[in-house]
C-alpha cells in the first residue's frame, strides 16, 4: 500500500503546530514537516520507514522530513500529543535545519529515564503555552522547542544526508508549490506537465507515485483545506468562500463537504463542526481535538 501524502495546516503559529490526536488507525503517510511524539495513553505500534516500533504510555518518537510512518493501536487508542515542525522553521537562521535527519526514531530507546522524563516534560510544557496563547507565547514555545531539538540531536544523533533532496523530494515540493500558488486558478495537469517539460500521462503516473493519489484529488483536498479556513469568517458567503478557495462552483466545494463530513458547506457552518475533526477516510480512524478539548484534557490529565 502506497503512502499519502499529508497537507499540514498551521492555524495558530505559522511554522509549528501542536494537537492532541486519539488514534486507533491512521494509514500511512508523510508529510515535509519533523514531527515529535508524545503517547499519552493507550497501546499499539507505529511503523516508521518500514520499522515497527512498540507504543504505549510514556513512548516518544521523532519522524524525519518525509518519511513514511503508521498508527495502529492494539488494545486500546493511541492518544497522542504531537508537534509538528515546517521546513520553514528558522530556515533564514538555521542554515542546516530543514535537512536535519534524526539517527533514530524511537527516542525512548535511546534516552535514559530523566533524558526521557526531561523531554517528555518540555513537550507538555510546550502544549500548556500553545494552547493558554497568553501574550508572548510564540517566544517560550521557540526557545522551548530549540531546547528539545537540541536535546534530541546530541542524544540521537544525526544521519549522513546529502545536501540536496533527492529528485522524488524536490518535484513533490515544487509540484505543492505550484499548486499552492495557482489554487485559485483553472490548473490541471496539462499546463504542470508543460512547465516540467512532461507528457500528461508520465506527469499523471508520477503524481500517484510521489503523493500516493491523482492530482485532482490532491488539488480538491487542498481547495478544501482552504475551504476549511475561509468557511469560519461569517462576512464571506458560501459562494464567495468556494470561489476564494478556488472552485469554480459552489456545488463542487459542497461534494468535497459530502465527502469529508457527509454535509453541506452550509450545514457545516451552521453546525460549527470543529475543522480538526476528520471522518472522511474508511481507513483512519483518529480523532484531533480542538482548542477548548485540548484545555480541558490538559486540565484532566492534571498537566
Amino acid at each position: 500500500m502506497s503512502s499519502e501524502y499529508e497537507i499540514v495546516r498551521f492555524s495558530q503559529m505559522r511554522n509549528i503546530h501542536l494537537f492532541f490526536n486519539r488514534i486507533t488507525y491512521r494509514n500511512a503517510h508523510y508529510h515535509a514537516e519533523t514531527e515529535i511524539i508524545l503517547v499519552l495513553e493507550g497501546e499499539g505500534s507505529v511503523l516508521i520507514a518500514g520499522n515497527l516500533y512498540y507504543a504505549h504510555k510514556g513512548s516518544l518518537f521523532v519522524i524525519n522530513s518525509n518519511e513514511s510512518h503508521e498508527f495502529d493501536a492494539v488494545k486500546s487508542p493511541l492518544l497522542c500529543l504531537l508537534v509538528q515542525i515546517s521546513p520553514r522553521f528558522l530556515k533564514h537562521d538555521i542554515q542546516n535545519l530543514k535537512d536535519m535527519v534524526f539517527a533514530e526514531n524511537d527516542l525512548s530507546s535511546v534516552f535514559n529515564k530523566d533524558e526521557l522524563k526531561q523531554v517528555s516534560e518540555g513537550l507538555i510544557s510546550l502544549a500548556g503555552r500553545f494552547f493558554k496563547d497568553e501574550p508572548y507565547y510564540e517566544l517560550e514555545i521557540i526557545s522551548s522547542l530549540l531546547n528539545i531539538l537540541l536535546e534530541i540531536k546530541n542524544n540521537v544523533g544525526l544521519k549522513e544526508t546529502i545536501a540536496i533532496s533527492s529528485e522524488g523530494i524536490q518535484r513533490r515540493e515544487r509540484w505543492h508549490s505550484y499548486i499552492e500558488e495557482h489554487i485559485n486558478e483553472p490548473v490541471g495537469l496539462k499546463e504542470l506537465a508543460e512547465k516540467e517539460g512532461l507528457t500528461v500521462t508520465y506527469l499523471s503516473h508520477l503524481f500517484v507515485k510521489y503523493f500516493g493519489i491523482s492530482f485532482q484529488e490532491y488539488l480538491n483536498n487542498m481547495r478544501f483545506e482552504r475551504a476549511l479556513i475561509l468557511i469560519r469568517k461569517e462576512s464571506l458567503s458560501l459562494y464567495d468562500v468556494s470561489l476564494a478557495a478556488g472552485f469554480s462552483a459552489p456545488k463542487y466545494m459542497n461534494a468535497q463537504f459530502k465527502k469529508h463530513y457527509s454535509c453541506t458547506a452550509r450545514e457545516f457552518r451552521n453546525k460549527k463542526i470543529p475543522a480538526e475533526y476528520h471522518v472522511s477516510r474508511e481507513i483512519v480512524t483518529e480523532y484531533i481535538y480542538d482548542l477548548k478539548e485540548s484545555r480541558d484534557l490538559l486540565e484532566s490529565l492534571n498537566i
